[in-house]
């Protein structure tokens, strides 16, 4: 089975993604945050984050994938 599939610019996009616009209200309910998910998904290989505006979760969306990259930044 694929895992990518390739968009119509080229680029390869992983079939799976991590959702984020219902995932707060269970993770509320656990304790944890969207920001905890989100760095638990990227950390094990998520590379599609699936989000939207209507969401209203880009910033939570944008800082796990910044704190992401200056992870690897600082172990290059």
């Amino acid at each position: 089975m694929e895992r990518t599939i390739v968009l119509h610019n080229g680029v390869k996009m992983p079939i799976i993604g991590f959702g984020t616009w219902l995932a707060w209200i269970l993770l509320v309910c656990k304790g944890k945050s969207l920001s905890d998910a989100l760095d638990i998904a990227l950390e094990t290989g998520y590379r599609h984050i699936d989000t939207a505006y209507v969401y209203e979760n880009e910033d939570v969306v944008g800082n796990a994938i910044e704190r992401f990259f200056k992870f690897w930044e600082s172990k290059a």
